[in-house]
This record gives structure tokens, C-alpha cells and sequence, in this order.
């Protein structure tokens, strides 16, 4: 058997491969096409967000216009009867009594003193046994100023000094619940800041929750946008749970809701100003969390608090398990009408209370709206039948509404790094 033995030069460089002109020209084509369809991507989520927000402007018009319609309304009906005995009435919602608060100004000293009224270091100790355990840290006027972005001088020793005392009091109480804690301010907290900005840790946590939900398998648009939506939500759980108290400062200052409600309290003094620091609980299941509304030491009404969402797992006898709570925690709160957030674990047998709110408008009402007369009836109703509603079926409007720009971007880049389509924007005005 003859072999054919071919002489190899080893010095011989090897040579370059070049592509056939024909494929270099179908690769560059693909390639600009690729660069299209990125951008046509991009312009199209950059056009839902305009769409998004043209929505909240024009709800906002509407809402204002319902409003003020609503209370020149009630002013009118006031005036007619100053002479008469009140008569309660179910045909008109929007006459709501005198002196009543639901539609006062959120500018005026009155509304800060419902505020005030209901904020946790005002609970008694009774009623404490009904919530997570938590920290009280009063604020002086100085921190109070520094934080607030008012006129104190950061860099001198005084701030220095209390702003210091205030971080190692932080330092304390975080470490007291295992190194993890949700804070907030004795008003309310500061999850503005969490919810509008998706921080770089944020969206690698939201990508590993979109990841294990398994969208590619999901055909429906409103179960992938609600599925997104729930992991937004987590997401800013998540990055509301602090470490320390350097990053409680850090976060107390992007907030403008801190921010709002810290110069309040300097234009207020007699209302003390607590910075609140909470066992942060792995265990509440966002589907657990209900928004109760209280009226007159009555419960009127139930939401979902996380409305925006849908969720299967709500067992059939919770609303009778939400209003045994609630009715056990009645004679302990400290006002008579107001908007208390609980959760409530129907198979664990748990219930907890998790904060208070006014009676009043600026508060959401979830799945009722304030300003519409039937649902005004409902909540501020003295028959003694309770409304309860909760999401039955999943909706991509809804759940879109509540996913800011900075999320849904990292939600388009995490769909287009995985080649998913992009979802079509939901029809306009939808629910």
C-alpha cells in the first residue's frame, strides 16, 4: 500500500481564512437588521412610557376636577342644612358631614395631626402586640433639619455630631433584629425613592426572579406583565430591607416623601418626628397583605393592598378571617376612622398589624377610588356590611400602571438579552 507523504513547511504561517463576499454581505445585512430591530425596540417601549404617563397626567386632571367638584358639593349641602338636624343619607356620597376630614387639605395643620394621630409611637402597648416588633429613635430638631435638606449645616460639628449619634442608634436596633430591618419614618416610609429608581443591585435581583418565573413559557400578555409586575414588587421589598444605618441615611435622603414629611414636622414641633425601625419578616407573603378601611369604629371595606397584581392563593374564608382581626384591634387604636394595613395568614392562623393611616384621601384607596360617589359610600358607610375586593383575573394595564420607567427598562433589556418578544402596550384607559 502506497502513501502519499505531502511536505509541510513548519515556518509557513498559517493562512487567514476570508469569508466568501456574497456571506460577508448576508452578515452585514443581519447585523444592521439586528441594530433595527433593537432601536424599533426601544422606541417602542419609550413610546408605552409616554402612553403611561400621558395616562397618570390625564387621571390626575380628571381626578382633581372629581374632587373639587365633590367639595364644593359637600360645601353647598353644609351651608343648607347648618340649621337642620343631620339626617343620614345614601342617595348623595359626597354629602359628608360637618367638620368631616376625608377632604381636607393635605397643607393644613389638620391633616398633620391625623397624621400624627396614628403614627406607631402614638400606639399603646396593647395594640404593639398586634405588629412586628419594633425600635423607636425620637429625631431632635437638628437631624430633623440635615435630613430633611434644610438649611443645617452638614459639615458642622454639631450635625456632625447628631447625625453620627443618630447612625450608631441605627446601627443598634438593626443589629438587635439579626442585621436586617425594615425603617421608616413614624409617618410613613420612604419607598418612593425604591419604587421610581431600580439600583444596580436591584436589577440583577429582578432578573433572577424573572428568570425562575419562567415567562417563556407564558402565552397570555396579562399574566407575563402581571408576573413581572409581582417581581417588581418583591424587588422593591427587597431593596427596602437595610444593613446598617449609613444606608438608612443614604436612602432617608433620595426619598421625597421623607424629605416632605421631615420639614412638616419643623413647621409642626408639638408633632414629634420617630424614626421607626421594624423586624423585617421574610414570611409576609405579598398575597397576605390587606388594606381595612375604618370608619367610626366600624370596618367598611377590604382591598387587596397589592392591587396591581394578581394572585391565586387567596383561600375562600379570609375575608371572615381579615374582619376577626380587625375587629380585635378596633378598641385599640387610637382614633376612630382610619385605614389600617394588616396581613392576615389564613393557613398559619396568623394576623398581624403592620401600620396605620388616615381616613383620608391622599391615602390609597387600592381598589376603591375616593373620589367616586359609590365607592365614597361605601367606605365611610354605617350599615355594618363589609365590602371586600381583591384582583380576580390578572390585567396587563393594571399591573403596567405600577412599574416605573427605570424597572420596565431593565425588564425590556432582560426580555431582549433572553429573546422574548416584547410585550405590545396595553390599550389605553384599562384596568
Amino acid at each position: 500500500m502506497s502513501v502519499l507523504e505531502i511536505p509541510v513547511d513548519n515556518d509557513q504561517k498559517p493562512k487567514r481564512k476570508t469569508i466568501p463576499k456574497g456571506l460577508e454581505e448576508r452578515l452585514g445585512k443581519k447585523k444592521q437588521q439586528q441594530g433595527k430591530n433593537i432601536t424599533e425596540r426601544l422606541a417602542a417601549a419609550e413610546e408605552r412610557r409616554k402612553d403611561r404617563l400621558a395616562d397618570v397626567k390625564q387621571k390626575a386632571i380628571e381626578t382633581r376636577a372629581v374632587l373639587m367638584q365633590s367639595l364644593s358639593q359637600a360645601n353647598n349641602n353644609s351651608e343648607k342644612t347648618t340649621n337642620m338636624s343631620p339626617t343620614p343619607t345614601t342617595q348623595n356620597p359626597t354629602q359628608l358631614r360637618e367638620g368631616d376630614t376625608t377632604f381636607v387639605s393635605s397643607a393644613t395643620p389638620e391633616f398633620w395631626n391625623m397624621t400624627h394621630a396614628v403614627a406607631i409611637h402614638q400606639w399603646t402597648e396593647q395594640l404593639r402586640k398586634h405588629s412586628m416588633e419594633s425600635v423607636l429613635i425620637p429625631l431632635n430638631k437638628t437631624a430633623t433639619t440635615v435630613l430633611s435638606g434644610g438649611d443645617s449645616d452638614t459639615t458642622s460639628s454639631d450635625a456632625k455630631s447628631h447625625l453620627s449619634k443618630l447612625e450608631a442608634d441605627l446601627d443598634d436596633a438593626i443589629k438587635s433584629f439579626g442585621n436586617e430591618a425594615f425603617v421608616k419614618l413614624s409617618s410613613r416610609s420612604g419607598k418612593d425613592d425604591a419604587i421610581l429608581q431600580c439600583s444596580p443591585q436591584s436589577a440583577e435581583y429582578l432578573k433572577t426572579l424573572l428568570d425562575n418565573a419562567d415567562i417563556a413559557s407564558i402565552s397570555s400578555s396579562d399574566l407575563i406583565a402581571n408576573q413581572e409586575a409581582v417581581a417588581v414588587m418583591k424587588t422593591v421589598s427587597h431593596s427596602l430591607v437595610m444593613k446598617s444605618g449609613k444606608q438608612v441615611l443614604t436612602h432617608f435622603s433620595g426619598s421625597s416623601r421623607i424629605a416632605t414629611d421631615l420639614r412638616k414636622s419643623l413647621l409642626y414641633p408639638t408633632n414629634n418626628m420617630h424614626v421607626i425601625v421594624r423586624r423585617f419578616s421574610q414570611d409576609i407573603k405579598p398575597s397576605n397583605e390587606w388594606r381595612c378601611f375604618i370608619r367610626d369604629g366600624r370596618l367598611t371595606a377590604v382591598s387587596q393592598y397589592h392591587h396591581h397584581c394578581f394572585f391565586e392563593e387567596h383561600p375562600v374564608n379570609v375575608k371572615s378571617f381579615i374582619e376577626e382581626f380587625v375587629g380585635k384591634i378596633i378598641p385599640l387604636l387610637p382614633v376612630v376612622s382610619c385605614v389600617a394595613d394588616v396581613c392576615c395568614d389564613v393557613s398559619e392562623g396568623t394576623a398581624q398589624l403592620i401600620e396605620i393611616n388616615p381616613f383620608h384621601y391622599t391615602t390609597e384607596g387600592c381598589l376603591y377610588d375616593w373620589v367616586d360617589p359609590g365607592d365614597l359610600s361605601i367606605l365611610t358607610a354605617s350599615s355594618g356590611v363589609v365590602s371586600f375586593r381583591r384582583r380576580t383575573v390578572p390585567s396587563h394595564a393594571a399591573a403596567s400602571k405600577h412599574v416605573s420607567r427605570s424597572y420596565q427598562t431593565v425588564i425590556d433589556a432582560w426580555r431582549y438579552e433572553r429573546s422574548l418578544e416584547l410585550i405590545p402596550s396595553p390599550p389605553r384607559g384599562g384596568s
